[in-house]
């Protein structure tokens, strides 16, 4: 697999279908050339969307579509925290110290932030943009809530990020509230 190198890419993937484009975990959308005895799967151009929902009902999941693909995985709790803030951001975007002082409630973090940041992407590829960080314009992004508002949804009730809790007491946002299309928060 070509451009594999600091991605969690699987070692298979389903067997390309003509000249589809097809989701592969860690590279994200990718397209597939034929080769002689195979074929040659690499990123696929900035052209070409992709549709993720992040379930924050239960234990965090993403499920990514693009092409005719798609595939469904585990998000960490703070992977999770870091999209829907700097969802919530919209084309703006959030600084690493931003970004810090939403996660950890001060600026001192910011490594840690951009060490987190490079493993989201080694899970979901280039979801997000860089300087600052903001969803890549490629991108249409949702959330499941598992429940009718912010204020009761158990994921931001009991999440230990400062910014994720502050959207708990406005329990008028909706999961229609979080929708990106097109990297612009519908506000």
């Amino acid at each position: 697999m070509a451009h594999a190198a600091g991605i969690a890419a699987h070692s298979r993937i389903a067997v390309p279908d003509g000249d589809l484009a097809l989701s592969v975990p860690g590279l994200g959308l990718c397209v597939a050339d034929p080769m002689a005895d195979g074929w040659l799967v690499r990123p696929a151009g900035r052209e070409t969307r992709l549709a993720i929902t992040v379930d924050l009902a239960g234990t965090p999941s993403v499920q990514v579509t693009g092409g005719h693909q798609a595939w469904r995985g585990p998000l960490t709790t703070r992977h999770a925290e870091i999209l829907l803030l700097v969802h919530r951001a919209g084309r703006a975007g959030l600084t690493a110290a931003a970004l810090s002082r939403d996660l950890y409630g001060d600026a001192a973090h910011v490594v840690a932030v951009r060490a987190e940041v490079s493993r989201l992407r080694r899970t979901l590829g280039g979801v997000q943009e860089s300087s600052p960080y903001r969803i890549a314009g490629s991108v249409e992004l949702t959330f499941s809530l598992g429940a009718p508002g912010w204020a009761e949804c158990a994921f931001v009730v009991r999440s230990a990020s400062p910014g994720v809790r502050a959207l708990a007491p406005r329990p008028h946002l909706s999961e229609a509230d979080l929708s990106t299309r097109a990297g612009r928060p519908d506000r």
